[in-house]
């Protein structure tokens, strides 16, 4: 398939002139530029690659914005979905934005549901509380569909000792999430 012209230099335009810090990978995936993607990863781009101001993975770019398609192609050219950077994972993004068909992407691509931070957050605790990012605030959103996901892809996946009867566990309550702490208080089943 042959690139148009006008997305690639779109792309390359963008990433010279490092806007927001972007390379013309991640403009790529974060736009849902498909083509452009796989042309610049047929060119030796490197799909673990980190850009922006908040040096994020080109997954994590992707992730954030929805791209399903770009997340895919990123996946099938060796991206990582466990690269931590701060504390997050592509993972914990999804999960904290109720996007369950990015979790089970994710999960099918080898992303590790175990992974917690230094402070005991985990990907449940990122579904109950939702998405703190400024461009796409997501807390006091119920999601049950992402808890539930999570819960039959990763049987043995537990809210952290860190958010069980704390503040978060009583934000869910209050924020009408009951249904979805359920499911995330519910015990693992034995020999998970």
């Amino acid at each position: 398939m042959r690139l148009p012209l006008a997305v690639l230099s779109l792309a390359l335009a963008l990433g010279a002139c490092g806007w927001g810090g972007e390379t013309p990978l991640s403009a790529a995936a974060r736009d849902g530029h498909v083509a452009a993607l796989a042309a610049l990863l047929d060119q030796g781009a490197d799909p673990n690659e980190r850009s922006g101001m908040n040096d994020w993975t080109v997954l994590m770019h992707a992730v954030h914005v929805h791209q399903h398609a770009t997340v895919r192609a990123l996946l099938d050219a060796g991206a990582d979905p466990n690269l931590v950077v701060g504390e997050s994972t592509a993972l914990l993004m999804a999960a904290g934005q109720g996007d369950e068909e990015m979790v089970g992407l994710l999960l099918d691509a080898g992303a590790d549901p175990q992974y917690e931070t230094a402070d005991g957050f985990n990907a449940l605790a990122a579904a109950l509380l939702g998405s703190l990012a400024i461009d796409e605030p997501g807390t006091g959103e119920c999601r049950t569909g992402t808890v539930r996901v999570l819960r039959e892809r990763a049987p043995s996946l537990v809210l952290p000792r860190a958010f069980s009867g704390q503040f978060p566990s009583a934000y869910a309550q209050a924020a009408g999430c009951d249904e979805a702490l359920r499911l995330a208080s519910a015990a693992a089943p034995a020999g998970s």
